[in-house]
Protein backbone atom coordinates (compact mmCIF):
# COMPACT_ATOMS: atom_id res chain seq x y z
CA UNK A 1 0.00 0.00 0.00
CA UNK A 2 1.33 3.59 -0.91
CA UNK A 3 0.36 6.78 0.62
CA UNK A 4 0.73 8.91 3.84
CA UNK A 5 -0.93 7.64 6.64
CA UNK A 6 -0.69 10.50 9.45
CA UNK A 7 -2.56 9.45 12.76
CA UNK A 8 -3.42 12.29 15.01
CA UNK A 9 -4.08 13.57 18.35
CA UNK A 10 -4.17 16.79 19.01
CA UNK A 11 -4.88 17.98 23.06
CA UNK A 12 -5.79 21.31 24.48
CA UNK A 13 -7.07 22.47 27.79
CA UNK A 14 -9.30 24.86 29.75
CA UNK A 15 -8.27 26.00 33.76
CA UNK A 16 -11.41 25.92 35.28
CA UNK A 17 -9.73 27.39 38.14
CA UNK A 18 -6.13 26.98 40.21
CA UNK A 19 -6.94 22.97 40.83
CA UNK A 20 -9.07 22.38 38.06
CA UNK A 21 -8.47 21.65 34.24
CA UNK A 22 -10.50 20.01 31.37
CA UNK A 23 -8.06 18.28 29.38
CA UNK A 24 -9.50 17.78 25.40
CA UNK A 25 -8.62 15.37 23.35
CA UNK A 26 -9.48 14.50 19.56
CA UNK A 27 -8.67 12.54 17.05
CA UNK A 28 -7.27 8.77 17.31
CA UNK A 29 -5.48 7.58 20.64
CA UNK A 30 -2.85 5.09 20.50
CA UNK A 31 0.42 3.65 21.10
CA UNK A 32 1.34 6.48 18.26
CA UNK A 33 -0.23 9.34 20.26
CA UNK A 34 -0.70 8.60 23.24
CA UNK A 35 2.83 9.98 24.28
CA UNK A 36 1.81 13.31 23.12
CA UNK A 37 -1.54 12.62 25.57
CA UNK A 38 0.88 11.74 28.46
CA UNK A 39 3.09 15.00 27.80
CA UNK A 40 0.01 17.35 27.82
CA UNK A 41 -1.52 15.42 30.95
CA UNK A 42 2.41 16.20 33.12
CA UNK A 43 2.35 19.72 31.57
CA UNK A 44 -1.57 20.53 33.44
CA UNK A 45 -0.61 18.36 36.63
CA UNK A 46 2.65 20.01 37.27
CA UNK A 47 1.08 23.72 36.67
CA UNK A 48 -1.29 22.71 39.77
CA UNK A 49 -3.85 21.28 38.69
CA UNK A 50 -5.17 18.31 41.13
CA UNK A 51 -8.97 17.93 39.16
CA UNK A 52 -8.92 16.87 35.99
CA UNK A 53 -11.96 16.32 33.59
CA UNK A 54 -10.56 14.28 30.62
CA UNK A 55 -12.48 15.29 27.77
CA UNK A 56 -12.18 12.01 25.44
CA UNK A 57 -15.77 12.85 23.17
CA UNK A 58 -13.95 13.56 19.61
CA UNK A 59 -11.80 10.63 20.28
CA UNK A 60 -12.58 8.27 17.32
CA UNK A 61 -10.36 5.49 18.43
CA UNK A 62 -8.58 4.60 21.03
CA UNK A 63 -6.72 1.31 22.05
CA UNK A 64 -5.32 0.05 25.48
CA UNK A 65 -2.08 1.79 25.10
CA UNK A 66 -4.38 5.17 25.89
CA UNK A 67 -5.16 4.33 29.31
CA UNK A 68 -1.29 4.31 30.23
CA UNK A 69 -1.48 8.11 30.05
CA UNK A 70 -4.40 8.48 32.06
CA UNK A 71 -3.28 5.89 34.38
CA UNK A 72 0.09 7.92 34.89
CA UNK A 73 -2.47 11.06 35.76
CA UNK A 74 -4.67 9.41 37.80
CA UNK A 75 -1.88 8.59 40.65
CA UNK A 76 -0.67 11.81 40.21
CA UNK A 77 -3.68 13.25 41.11
CA UNK A 78 -4.49 10.69 44.04
CA UNK A 79 -1.27 11.53 45.65
CA UNK A 80 -1.97 15.33 45.69
CA UNK A 81 -5.51 14.27 47.05
CA UNK A 82 -7.62 15.25 43.41
CA UNK A 83 -9.20 13.30 41.41
CA UNK A 84 -9.80 12.56 37.91
CA UNK A 85 -12.80 11.98 35.56
CA UNK A 86 -13.14 10.78 31.74
CA UNK A 87 -16.18 12.60 29.72
CA UNK A 88 -16.77 9.83 27.00
CA UNK A 89 -19.16 8.46 24.40
CA UNK A 90 -21.24 4.91 25.21
CA UNK A 91 -18.89 3.02 23.13
CA UNK A 92 -15.78 4.40 24.68
CA UNK A 93 -17.18 3.68 27.89
CA UNK A 94 -17.66 -0.39 27.22
CA UNK A 95 -13.58 -0.14 26.99
CA UNK A 96 -13.41 1.45 30.19
CA UNK A 97 -15.99 -1.40 31.55
CA UNK A 98 -14.19 -4.13 29.44
CA UNK A 99 -11.29 -3.14 31.52
CA UNK A 100 -12.22 -2.49 35.00
CA UNK A 101 -11.24 0.99 35.32
CA UNK A 102 -14.94 2.61 34.56
CA UNK A 103 -15.14 3.40 38.31
CA UNK A 104 -11.36 4.37 38.75
CA UNK A 105 -12.35 6.80 36.31
CA UNK A 106 -15.46 7.95 37.69
CA UNK A 107 -16.66 8.25 33.57
CA UNK A 108 -19.65 10.41 32.91
CA UNK A 109 -21.23 11.13 29.45
CA UNK A 110 -21.28 15.16 29.35
CA UNK A 111 -18.11 17.69 30.19
CA UNK A 112 -20.60 19.49 32.67
CA UNK A 113 -20.92 16.27 34.37
CA UNK A 114 -17.77 15.47 34.59
CA UNK A 115 -17.04 19.41 36.24
CA UNK A 116 -20.12 18.61 38.45
CA UNK A 117 -18.69 14.97 40.06
CA UNK A 118 -14.93 17.07 40.86
CA UNK A 119 -16.87 19.78 42.58
CA UNK A 120 -18.96 17.52 44.32
CA UNK A 121 -15.29 16.14 45.80
CA UNK A 122 -13.96 19.28 46.85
Amino acid sequence: MEGNFAIEVSTDHVAVDDETAVVIVRGELDRVTSEQLKLHLRMVLDGGARYVCLDLLDVNYMDSSGFGPMIEAYHRVQAAGGAITVVCREVMCELFEITGLAEVFALRHRREDGLAYLNSLR
